[in-house]
C-alpha cells in the first residue's frame, strides 16, 4: 500500500489531471442518453425537449468523506491522455463541477437541450456547484466547492473539443467525466485517500456551455441560518439568465440566482420544494415558470406569499414604453417572444396571494445589464418605460428610468443583488421591506457613483391596496 501511494504521488507530479490528497480521482464514461419529448410536444415546440446523459457505474471509485474537499487541477503540456484536455491550461476556464442525478439505472447528468436538436447541450444549472479557485503555480489550480457537498455522486466535466480523425470537422466533445462520491462522513476536518480506477476515453454528443469558476464575495460565504422556524407559507421563483444566444451575456447573473437561492433556503427558511429555480430560460420556460406558481397558488387557495427574483436582460417596447423580460434565445427585435412585465404583474396580482414581492436585477431602457451598451444598436437613446402595478404586489427594480443596472465585478454579483444579499446577511433575514428598500437605494446609488461614475437608483413600487403598509412586510414569515 505504501508503494501504491508513492506511485500515485509521482504521477501527480508528472501528469496533468484532477487530484485529491495527491491521488488522481477516477474517471467514467458517458454511456448513453434518454430524451423526454413530451414537454416539447405539449407546448408545440416552445419548450425544448430535455435529454439526460447516463454515466457508467452506480458509484464512483473515488470516495471522499469531506464536505468541502480541496482538489488540485494540473495541466502539463506532455500529458496527451483524455484527448489532450490537460495540455492547455486555458481549458480550466471550461471546467465545472456538477452533481450527478440518481436514477434507477445508476447515475445521470440532467441535460438542458436534447443533443438530437443541437450539438451543444448544456447541463441543468441547478446541478452545477460553484467553485472557489486559486492559482498556486504554473498550470496548477486549487479548487474548493463554495458550498458543503451532501452525500452523493459528483463529477468534473469540461466544455472542450478533442481531436478525432473520424469526425467531419476533425473534433468531438470530450466524453470522459472525472467523478467522485461523497460518502457518509462529511466532516470538514476528515480526509480520505481516493482509489485509482482505469483511465478511459469515449465520445459524446453533448458539450457543456457554462464554466463554474466564479469570484467569491463576502455575501457568498457564511450564509446565516435565519432561525428554527420553517417558512412554509412562502414560495420563491428564481430566474437567472446569463448565457444569451443573440446578445451580450449577463455577467454574474447565474451566480446571483444561485446565491439568492441559498439565502431563500438558509436565511429565509423556505423549504427546498418551495424554491423553483430556472437558469438560462427560453420564452417557453418563462411561461412554464409562471404557470407553475399559478398552479401552486390555486392548490393553496391563495394562502401563500410569493418571492419572484429575476436577474438578466430587460428590454423596452418602443411603442408602448413598457418593459419586457428577455429570454436567452431572443434579441428584443420580436417582442412577441419576450415576456411583458405588465403580464407578469397581472398574473402575480391575480393569484390573490397574501403578498408578492418582485426583485428585478435588470434594466428596461434597452441597455445591457452591467455594460450599459445598447442591446439593439439602432436605438439611439435609452427609453424610459412606464409599468404600473395593482393589488398586493411590491416591485424592487435595480435602476430608474433610462439608467443601467450595473455589475459589481469585485463581488461577482449584480450591484443591486449584492446589496440585497448583504442586507439579508447582516439581518439574518429579519428586515422589513421599508428598511430593505432604504438600504438598497442608498448603497447602490453611492457605490455606482463611486465605482462606475454612473447614476443607478433602484426603485420600489407598491400596489394601491397596500398604501404604506408594504414597508412593514418581511420576507422570512
Amino acid at each position: 500500500m505504501i508503494f501504491c501511494l508513492f506511485a500515485v504521488s509521482l504521477m501527480a507530479q508528472t501528469n496533468g489531471g484532477i487530484f485529491y490528497n495527491g491521488a488522481e480521482i477516477s474517471n467514467s464514461r458517458i454511456i448513453g442518453e434518454s430524451t423526454n419529448m413530451m414537454t416539447s410536444m405539449l407546448t408545440r415546440g416552445l419548450v425544448k425537449p430535455k435529454s439526460d446523459f447516463h454515466i457508467e457505474g452506480k458509484h464512483s471509485m473515488t470516495q471522499i468523506d469531506e464536505a468541502r474537499p480541496t482538489f488540485e487541477v494540473v495541466f502539463n503540456v506532455r500529458d496527451e491522455r483524455y484527448g489532450e484536455v490537460f495540455t492547455d491550461e486555458d481549458n480550466f476556464e471550461k471546467m465545472f463541477l456538477i452533481r450527478l442525478k440518481d436514477s434507477k439505472n445508476g447515475r445521470k447528468l440532467e441535460n438542458g437541450v436534447a443533443a438530437i436538436f443541437s450539438s451543444k447541450g448544456s447541463p441543468s444549472e441547478k446541478y452545477i456547484i460553484p467553485l472557489s479557485v486559486e492559482e498556486v503555480g504554473s498550470g496548477t489550480f486549487r479548487v474548493v466547492p463554495r458550498e458543503e457537498l451532501k452525500k452523493g455522486e459528483y463529477a468534473f466535466w469540461f466544455n472542450v473539443q478533442i481531436p478525432d480523425e473520424d469526425a467531419a470537422d476533425g473534433e468531438k466533445p470530450l466524453n470522459t467525466v472525472f467523478d467522485f462520491s461523497i460518502v457518509d462522513a462529511v466532516s470538514k476536518d476528515s480526509k480520505s485517500t481516493p482509489v485509482q480506477v482505469a483511465q478511459v476515453e469515449t465520445s459524446t454528443k453533448s458539450q457543456a456551455t457554462t464554466a463554474a469558476s466564479v469570484k467569491v464575495s463576502d455575501v457568498d460565504l457564511d450564509i446565516p441560518l435565519g432561525g428554527s422556524d420553517v417558512n412554509e407559507s412562502t414560495f420563491a421563483v428564481i430566474i437567472a439568465n446569463g448565457q444569451y444566444q443573440k446578445v451580450a451575456h449577463v455577467e454574474h447573473a447565474e451566480n446571483d440566482g444561485r446565491v439568492f437561492e441559498e439565502y431563500c433556503s438558509k436565511t429565509l427558511g423556505i423549504p427546498d420544494t418551495h424554491i423553483r429555480s430556472y437558469y438560462n430560460v427560453t420564452y417557453g420556460d418563462l411561461l412554464d415558470a409562471v404557470e407553475d406558481i399559478k398552479s401552486i397558488a390555486t392548490a393553496k387557495r391563495g394562502d401563500l406569499n410569493i418571492i419572484f427574483y429575476y436577474a438578466g436582460h430587460g428590454i423596452p417596447n418602443e411603442e408602448t414604453k413598457t418593459g419586457y423580460l428577455l429570454p436567452i434565445d431572443a434579441d428584443g427585435k420580436q417582442m412577441r417572444v419576450c415576456y411583458p412585465l405588465k403580464e407578469l404583474y397581472a398574473e402575480l396580482g391575480s393569484l390573490q396571494a397574501n403578498n408578492a414581492v418582485v426583485f428585478l436585477d435588470a434594466c428596461f431602457s434597452g441597455a445591457a445589464r452591467s455594460s450599459g451598451d445598447m442591446l439593439i444598436p439602432a436605438r439611439g437613446v435609452a427609453i424610459v418605460t412606464k409599468d404600473n402595478i395593482d393589488g398586493k404586489l411590491v416591485v424592487f427594480s435595480a435602476a430608474s428610468g433610462s439608467q443601467t443596472a450595473m455589475g459589481y465585478d469585485e463581488q461577482g454579483h449584480g450591484l443591486f443583488t449584492y446589496f440585497l444579499l448583504k442586507k439579508l446577511k447582516d439581518t439574518k433575514g429579519s428586515v422589513d421591506l421599508g428598511s430593505l428598500a432604504d438600504y438598497i437605494q442608498e448603497n447602490v446609488s453611492l457605490e455606482s457613483q463611486l465605482k462606475n461614475r454612473k447614476q443607478q437608483t433602484p426603485t420600489v413600487m407598491a400596489g394601491s391596496a397596500y398604501g404604506d403598509a408594504w414597508k412593514k412586510l418581511t420576507l422570512n414569515k
